[in-house]
């Protein structure tokens, strides 16, 4: 998807489209025809291609809901709700269980991922030559 969306913005059109993860997965299915069948890929391009779909009514409608503080919450339960239903049905048809705990565990980790754990990461990148990371981690 990162690849397709990087050729898009090279030839000008829009990087987040139903034809870019269109194009995402023919590109994924003709290295790896195989990975239709894998649950994977399936719940992978159904979540995505849900969210496109949804954030595109979104932006074309010019939706806002309540105070400008509240949006980036708002688009992550929205995300997570949409996301998790779209891969419900490949989770239940696979794994025969529904995930229960999917919007709470993104309303904790998302944030967490973003403000700790990846700049935690890229400061034990940077300290990884001078042979400071084990202080970092």
């Amino acid at each position: 998807m990162a690849l397709v969306a990087f050729a898009a913005l090279l030839f000008e059109k829009r990087v987040l489209s139903v034809r870019s993860v269109a194009a995402a997965a023919f590109i994924v299915l003709v290295l790896r025809p195989e990975a239709l069948l894998w649950p994977g890929f399936q719940m992978s391009f159904a979540a995505t291609l849900a969210l496109v779909t949804v954030f595109s009514i979104w932006q074309a409608r010019e939706m806002k809901f309540g105070p400008r503080w509240i949006q980036p919450v708002w688009i992550l339960c929205l995300s997570s709700i949409v996301a998790g239903f779209a891969a419900a049905p490949i989770k239940m048809a696979h794994f025969n269980i529904a995930g229960q705990y999917g919007l709470g565990a993104n309303l904790v980790s998302v944030p967490l991922m973003g403000a700790v754990i990846l700049p935690a990461g890229v400061v034990v990148l940077l300290l990884m030559p001078f042979k400071l990371d084990g202080v970092a981690l």
